[in-house]
């Protein structure tokens, strides 16, 4: 999907702390890995919650913000809308822990996604692998 920019590869102080209030108000980020970029940028994101229980999650940035102000499918709001449509079907899909589909909380022109589970979509179920990221 063309280029990478550096900027997409690190994930913001602030996004993090965004991240790692969505588990709770002692918790705190304790690992973050890049796993690529497609139609958003993903991270692998660990977070400890205050008793110390690790939370696997998936952080999707929409980082293609021509991409988001002249398509009309690159949507961060109907996906989050879908992923909360799946939750209660038998579908196996991620289920959304937070949306920042504003760019409010996070960075401030980037829509947000945190997914529980791994990998996200391109998807990573529990017990499945993806992109070498985790076993």
């Amino acid at each position: 999907m063309g280029e990478v920019r550096a900027d997409w590869r690190r994930v913001p102080e602030q996004t993090r702390k965004w991240v790692a209030t969505c588990i709770g108000a002692r918790a705190r980020v304790v690992r973050v890995a890049f796993i690529g970029v497609s139609s958003t940028a993903q991270h692998s994101v660990d977070v400890a919650d205050g008793r110390g229980v690790v939370h696997p999650l998936v952080l999707r940035r929409f980082v293609r913000l021509g991409r988001l102000a002249t398509d009309p499918w690159y949507r961060p709001d109907r996906e989050a809308a879908a992923l909360r449509l799946l939750e209660r079907s038998p579908v196996p899909a991620p289920r959304l822990v937070a949306a920042d589909l504003e760019a409010r909380t996070c960075e401030s022109d980037k829509a947000a996604l945190v997914e529980e589970g791994k990998l996200l979509v391109r998807f990573y179920y529990p017990g499945a692998k993806t992109y070498g990221v985790r076993g």
